[in-house]
């Protein structure tokens, strides 16, 4: 006991530092262990209560597929649940106007019921290609289980640095 003791008074600010450096190096360990294998929690925690109640079936996913599917102005959809969210995606043709488009996303809303658009949330993503006739879109719009309206992005023409000089 007295030979570790003699070491440390001799050692004093050596061994401090040491001691410091391994309490540093254990936090980091562990920061890193909880950052990479995580806390093993859930992911949504409380935020999907109540979902068992309020659940959008494969078939009812189908459905609305198809029912889009059936608009001739609309060339490719496809519809996401995950966790409370719903996104859906929505190409159209060239025949369609940016205001057009806005309604008939906003219109696939109806083929859901009162009790799902209070619970989930709504992401709309509509684009249409540009071609001769068209500029093309392509614009985000959303709707929170707390709004009753739709909240859409901008579309404009992002500008080349050639053309801003």
């Amino acid at each position: 006991m007295n030979k570790i003791k003699k070491i440390y008074i001799e050692n004093r600010v050596f061994v401090i530092l040491m001691i410091i450096v391994l309490i540093c190096f254990i936090c980091i360990v562990v920061n890193l262990m909880i950052l990479f294998f995580g806390t093993g929690e859930d992911r949504y925690k409380g935020r999907l209560n109540g979902i068992e109640a309020v659940v959008l079936s494969d078939s009812k996913i189908s459905t609305l597929k198809s029912t889009i599917g059936e608009d001739e102005s609309i060339i490719e959809s496809n519809i996401e649940v995950r966790g409370k969210v719903v996104y859906i995606t929505m190409s159209y043709n060239d025949t369609v106007t940016l205001e057009d488009a806005k309604t008939k996303a906003v219109q696939a809303l109806d083929n859901f019921s009162e009790e799902e658009v209070l619970f989930y949330d709504f992401n709309f993503t509509i684009k249409q290609t540009a071609t001769e006739s068209t500029d093309g879109f392509r614009l985000m719009g959303s709707k929170n289980t707390s709004g009753n309206t739709f909240s859409w992005s901008n579309n404009r023409v992002v500008e080349d640095k050639e053309e801003s000089e």
